[in-house]
C-alpha cells in the first residue's frame, strides 16, 4: 500500500512485515519469483530495472474478467476461492498462493495463460519506469498561455453580454437557459426538472443560426482548457520539473491503459488552441520526444475480413484512410478533403468497428 508505505510478505510459509523501501529490496532480490497483488508500486519505488513478477492477482483479474468494476485483493480472494476474505493484510498476503493456484488454472482454461505472461507481467517494470521517469513540463509556457486564455475569454463574454443586452453569468447553465429561452426565446428549447437544458447539444443545434449559442460554446471550451489545463497541471508539476502520472492496466475494458493524476491520455487536439497546450510537453536537453502508433491496425484487420473494395484499395495504395473515407463521403478529390471532414470520416470509420 503506497499510501501507509507497509508491505506484507510470505516467505516459505513465514509472514513478514516491512515498510516500502525494504519491501522493494525483498522485491528485486526475489522478482522472478514474486506472486503479488498491484506489484506496481514495488517497482516504482525502486530505481534500478529488473525482472516482471512471477504472478500479480490484480491483472489475472483484469484478463480474465476485463470488465469488472473492481480488482481489490478480497474481492479476487472471494471469487476465486470462494471463502470469506480476511480482514487482516498478513492474511490476505498468505492468500496469495492458492489465489495463483486458482487463477492460473482459470487462465489456461480460457487460453489466457499467454496475455498474463508474455503481455501484462512485463509491462509492470516498463510501466513503473515511466512514472518514475515522469515528463517535463514547460511551467513558463503555460502560465503565459493561462494569461493569453483569460484575455481571449473575458473578450468572448463581452460580446456575449453585447447579444445577450445584458450581463449575467455565462457559467450558469440556469441564467444561460434564461437569457436564451425566455429572454431571447430561441427555438428548441426543453425544460428540465432544474431548469431549460443548457448542454453542448442543445446549443450546437442553435449554433449555426445564433451566434450567442456558439459563442457560449467557444466560451466554454476556452474556459476548460484554461481551467483543466493552463491552470491545473503546473501545480502537478514536481521538484525535478516534471509530472509524474501513474498508469492503469487494469481499468479500461478494451485492454487500454488508462492514465490518472493527470491523465496525460486526453490532452486536447481537436482544435488549434487546444493544441497548443501539446507543446508546454517539452524533452529535456540532448533527447527527443517520439510518437509511434500502430497503423490503423483495427482497420487493417477490418479490410482484411470483409474485402471491401474502397478499404482494401486505400491501404494498398498507402492512402490516408480517414482522408479517403472522406473523400467517398463528401464526394471530393482526395486533395480537396479538408480537416474537419477527415474528423468526421474518423468517427465514421471507428463507429463501425
Amino acid at each position: 500500500d503506497e499510501n501507509v508505505g507497509e508491505a506484507y510478505f510470505v516467505i516459505d510459509g513465514e509472514v513478514r512485515k516491512t515498510n516500502l523501501g525494504p519491501g522493494a529490496d525483498l522485491a528485486r532480490e526475489f522478482s522472478s519469483q514474486l506472486i503479488a497483488h498491484d506489484s506496481k508500486p514495488l517497482y516504482r519505488a525502486d530505481d534500478e530495472d529488473r525482472a516482471a513478477p512471477r504472478f500479480d492477482s490484480l491483472l489475472a483479474g483484469y484478463v480474465l474478467q476485463s470488465d469488472r468494476s473492481d480488482y481489490d485483493l478480497p474481492n479476487l480472494i472471494q471469487s476465486y476461492l470462494d471463502i470469506t476474505p480476511p480482514e487482516a493484510p498478513h492474511l490476505l498476503a498468505a492468500a496469495l498462493e492458492p489465489l495463483e493456484k486458482t487463477m492460473r488454472e482459470r487462465l489456461e482454461a480460457e487460453s489466457q495463460t499467454s496475455v498474463l505472461d508474455d503481455i501484462e507481467l512485463p509491462l509492470i517494470p516498463i510501466l513503473a519506469s515511466m512514472e518514475r521517469k515522469g515528463v517535463c513540463l514547460d511551467r513558463e509556457f503555460l502560465n503565459e498561455y493561462s494569461k493569453e486564455l483569460q484575455v481571449k475569454i473575458d473578450g468572448v463574454q463581452t460580446h456575449i453580454y453585447e447579444l445577450a443586452g445584458e450581463e449575467f453569468n455565462v457559467g450558469s447553465p440556469k441564467q444561460i437557459g434564461a437569457i436564451l429561452f425566455e429572454k431571447m426565446e430561441l427555438p428548441g428549447g426543453k425544460k428540465t426538472k432544474t431548469g431549460w437544458a443548457t448542454g453542448a447539444e442543445i446549443l450546437e443545434d442553435l449554433a449555426d443560426e445564433h451566434e450567442i449559442a456558439a459563442e457560449i460554446l467557444n466560451y466554454r471550451e476556452l474556459s476548460k482548457l484554461k481551467s483543466t489545463y493552463s491552470d491545473a497541471l503546473p501545480r502537478l508539476i514536481e521538484d525535478d520539473g516534471r509530472i509524474h502520472t501513474t498508469y492503469n492496466q487494469a481499468v479500461a475494458a478494451t485492454g487500454r491503459l488508462s492514465s490518472i493524476d493527470p491523465n496525460l491520455q486526453n490532452i486536447p487536439i481537436r482544435t488549434e488552441l487546444g493544441r497548443r497546450i501539446r507543446q508546454a510537453f517539452t524533452a529535456a536537453p540532448g533527447t527527443s520526444l517520439a510518437a509511434f502508433d500502430y497503423s490503423q491496425i483495427e482497420l487493417r484487420v477490418l479490410a482484411h475480413m470483409c474485402e471491401d473494395p474502397a478499404l482494401v484499395k486505400a491501404f494498398t495504395e498507402h492512402e490516408d484512410i480517414h482522408r479517403a473515407t472522406a473523400a467517398l463521403m463528401f464526394q471530393v478529390d482526395l486533395k480537396d478533403v479538408t480537416r474537419e471532414q477527415r474528423g468526421q470520416a474518423k468517427l465514421l470509420n471507428f463507429a463501425v468497428l
